[in-house]
């Protein structure tokens, strides 16, 4: 686990990345200067409130918590600190829990333990949880940080959605990975890839419901669903894209190698055939962001939850399109990307 820079220090990194215009357009998509000077505004509350959490759950990784706290700042400028540290702790919890599934140092059947309880976690009424390990008391602390918000009694459900899918993405991916189909991706659909991939992008959105205390959310909630399904889509593909060179040294599914194995199967080989991938699964992001527009007027909310969804996912492919979300300790230390090459 890498030390996590105090607050002052991640404060002035954050201000080097806004005042040099190159390292800006290195890590971060363009900002509006109201969006620029409220993520160095929030950053520093933000910051400790995620130290302070952090503490709790020392297993955690807080290498990504600097561009995580970005992401959740800019989709939720307006809403108290704690809500959006309250993000920020979630999106933690799901990269410790991506981490867990697959790295493969625990047995499948621990795994489904681990899993088993944090779906109890989840449709269980708030203050009758029990936890075992360390991701379910997190998760507890999470579930109860939204269940302040007088929301979440008819949000349960679409919290809880967001759980199961999220970890029938992960068991997705941990399958095919024990089946072999990693290591031959050539036997794997993108089209079902993507279906359960999406899933585990899908929480930031429909976990940020109930923050907002917003009782136009549920007349929409329909349409906000759809929206998110097709954001998470967007997030997928941008970030198998930053992703990919590190995902192949771990043998991770991504887009990039099924397409890339697809293509070899058509007797592609070598850098062509990985140029050809990375284009079409540029292609295919492109026409997912199309899809994802065509549904930007299919709803409105008085608090504007949609504009956060659109603006996160703007935000999050740009960054995936930048960097890889976990280089971010490496660069920032050091000032250049890992090394991508397989040991």
């Amino acid at each position: 686990m890498s030390v996590m820079p105090k607050t002052h220090a991640a404060v002035d990194i954050v201000r080097g990345l806004l005042q040099d215009d190159g390292l800006r357009d290195q890590f971060l998509p363009p900002l509006t200067e109201f969006e620029a000077q409220t993520v160095e505004r929030l950053l520093p509350a933000v910051w400790e409130s995620a130290q302070k959490w952090l503490a709790r759950f020392p297993s955690l990784n807080a290498d990504t918590l600097l561009p995580l706290s970005i992401f959740r700042i800019l989709q939720m400028p307006r809403l108290p600190v704690a809500d959006i540290a309250t993000a920020v702790e979630w999106e933690l919890w799901n990269l410790a829990m991506d981490d867990l599934f697959d790295e493969g140092a625990i047995e499948f059947g621990q795994l489904r333990s681990i899993a088993e309880e944090c779906r109890t976690i989840a449709v269980i009424r708030p203050g009758g949880e029990s936890a075992s390990t360390p991701f379910a008391e997190a998760l507890i602390a999470i579930k109860n940080s939204l269940a302040q918000h007088p929301s979440f009694v008819d949000l349960q459900p679409t919290f809880a959605v967001g759980l199961v899918r999220l970890l029938d993405g992960f068991f997705y991916t941990h399958q095919v990975r024990a089946s072999g189909r990693v290591a031959a991706p050539h036997t794997t659909n993108i089209d079902q890839y993507l279906y359960y991939g999406s899933w585990t992008l899908q929480h930031p959105f429909l976990w940020s419901l109930p923050l907002y205390d917003d009782d136009s959310i549920l007349p929409g909630l329909g349409s906000l669903t759809q929206i998110a399904e097709q954001c998470s889509r967007v997030l997928r593909l941008a970030n198998d894209l930053a992703t990919w060179p590190r995902e192949q040294c771990e043998g991770t599914l991504n887009a990039v190698s099924i397409e890339a194995a697809q293509l070899a199967q058509l007797g592609r080989s070598g850098a062509h055939c990985h140029e050809a991938a990375l284009r079409r699964v540029r292609g295919r992001l492109a026409d997912e962001r199309l899809a994802l527009r065509a549904l930007e007027d299919t709803v409105r909310t008085k608090s504007g939850v949609e504009r956060g969804f659109l603006r996160l996912t703007e935000m999050g492919s740009g960054m995936y399109e930048r960097q890889d979300l976990r280089n971010w300790a490496h660069l920032l230390t050091f000032g250049s990307p890992p090394d991508a090459a397989c040991d």
